[in-house]
């Protein structure tokens, strides 16, 4: 389960990367990262929800390609 995570995580972009360790990694609020990111904070929060779509769409398909989850 962590290393399909680890793989799907390094598939993301650097920025993507980024603000998940950001998010996760430092516990950073999303008011935090619009600051350190120069967005407004709504937009922050898309970016952060749009990663974790893609992140669980990664993690489906390494699912369906029989990766062990």
């Amino acid at each position: 389960q962590i290393l399909a995570l680890l793989d799907c995580l390094m598939r993301l972009p650097e920025r993507s990367r980024q603000l998940i360790s950001l998010r996760y990694g430092q516990n950073k609020s999303a008011h935090e990262l619009a600051e350190v990111i120069g967005k407004k904070e709504s937009a922050t929060k898309m970016m952060l929800m749009r990663i974790r779509q893609s992140l669980h769409c990664c993690l489906q398909l390494k699912q369906q390609e029989g990766f062990e989850l």
